[in-house]
């Protein structure tokens, strides 16, 4: 419960916190113990996912260790980011676990003076399994031998293995996971069902199209494990759904958000949370919806997209882009709605070229922020 806290840093390769933690396990029944370990987010005022975090693992530790992470983004602030998840086996008297936390404000050879004068302070917490992340593991007892395409119905929601949904049809994946949309998209009942956390042990993976064209008004997204989830392509696409509480979400894995929210009646969004550094397509993520606010797009680190066509509906006025960095992206034709009148860039490179991107509104000028 130690604070670590990170201020008047620059950007270099070596890390800036070292924090190095045992955890000790006594266990007197033949259960095997398991654990989580977050980092308490107490305040973050870095944009672009710049400050990271790494996980390294000590030797000897007693029992399944947490796995090492490389470079994660940390997102948001006044939350909990999972670090890791391992156990401790019974019985076991003072069986121990020694792990490195390291914290990163990497050089990324572009302009980063968006955070001078950034600050994080934070802390490591430990809790029983399910204290940071949902946990409900779901038993497909009819297919205990998984078969590509294997479905599994849990409540308001179907599932299929290696596969994830389009609009309607079923396509092959390849990631040992599963897909999931809702089954019943005209209901206009409340979606309540807890999302499985895994099925037969194998986590959900692709999540397209999910809520596409859903009738209901809400949509309990709590029990979301979305950390090992790739596809979120059109997951809300025309959902009635009055708001959508994404804090939970864990994106770090995600590399295609297209259509996201498109065509959404959701008038605020806060996307603070999301770790947007896998992600290459954010092509019309926002387009055609009601969105007039959009919350944390400073967080969003986007060296490795390459689409960002028509990203933007026509209810927002103002577009913070300020933590993005556009060198890669190739497909920019009408990132903005005809309603955007200010836009503020990462440097005047990125300026330019959004400045410079086919069917801008004429009334839309980006400047350095």
């Amino acid at each position: 419960n130690e604070n670590v806290s990170v201020s008047n840093i620059y950007p270099k390769a070596d890390p800036w916190v070292t924090k190095t933690f045992t955890l000790t396990g006594n266990n007197t029944t033949n259960q095997t113990m398991e654990y989580e370990v977050g980092l308490q987010i107490i305040t973050n005022t870095f944009k672009g996912g710049e400050l990271s975090f790494s996980l390294e693992v000590g030797n000897g530790n007693v029992g399944t260790s947490m796995s090492p992470v490389t470079n994660k983004a940390i997102t948001g602030s006044n939350r909990t980011m999972l670090i890791g998840k391992g156990s401790f086996p019974g019985p076991v008297t003072n069986g121990t676990q020694t792990y490195t936390l390291k914290i990163y404000f990497l050089e990324t050879g572009n302009d980063q003076n968006i955070n001078q004068g950034a600050v994080f302070n934070g802390k490591i917490t430990v809790g029983d399994k399910g204290s940071i992340v949902a946990v409900n593991e779901c038993t497909d007892t009819a297919h205990p031998t998984l078969t590509q395409g294997d479905q599994y119905v849990n409540g308001q929601y179907t599932y299929r293995y290696m596969k994830k949904s389009g609009y309607t049809s079923w396509e092959n994946i390849t990631e040992d996971g599963w897909g999931v949309r809702l089954t019943n998209r005209n209901s206009t009942d409340p979606v309540t069902t807890p999302l499985c956390t895994s099925i037969n042990g194998k986590p959900i993976v692709a999540m397209s199209w999910m809520f596409s064209n859903s009738a209901a008004t809400s949509i309990d997204l709590s029990t979301f494990d979305t950390s090992n989830v790739v596809d979120m392509n059109d997951m809300f696409i025309f959902s009635q759904a009055a708001s959508l509480n994404l804090s939970t979400f864990d994106t770090s894995n995600v590399t295609n958000m297209w259509a996201m929210f498109e065509n959404t009646v959701v008038t605020t969004l806060d996307v603070s949370t999301f770790d947007t550094s896998n992600v290459t397509n954010m092509g019309a993520m926002f387009a055609g919806s009601s969105i007039t606010s959009i919350s944390g797009l400073t967080s969003f680190n986007t060296f490795n997209v390459v689409a960002m066509n028509a990203m933007f509906g026509d209810n927002i006025s103002t577009l913070d882009l300020s933590s993005f960095d556009t060198s890669n992206v190739t497909e920019m034709a009408g990132i903005a709605g005809a309603s955007a009148t200010t836009g503020y860039a990462r440097t005047q490179a990125d300026a330019d070229r959004l400045n410079n991107s086919p069917n801008k509104p004429a009334g839309l000028t980006f400047v350095v922020r």
